[in-house]
């Protein structure tokens, strides 16, 4: 088997609609966070960025740096 067809591949629309999905799923959560954490933006500027990402924005390393950040923040 080849190594690229071990994997599915996504379009950058499926990955924009993806990206809303999973802002909108964990903006739920966020007032919870912010309730024991008010001063961490992590979370919050997490979803910002892939809310960006997801009206058009560019797929660019300050995603994943974001994504990280809020990762540590959990």
């Amino acid at each position: 088997m080849e190594p690229a067809s071990r994997y599915f591949t996504l379009s950058l629309d499926s990955l924009r609609a993806i990206g809303s999905w999973a802002a909108d799923c964990a903006e739920r959560a966020l007032a919870v966070y912010e309730q024991h954490a008010a001063t961490d933006v992590r979370p919050r500027a997490a979803i910002e960025g892939i809310r960006e990402f997801a009206a058009g924005g560019n797929r660019a390393a300050r995603l994943r740096s974001l994504a990280l950040a809020a990762h540590a923040a959990a």
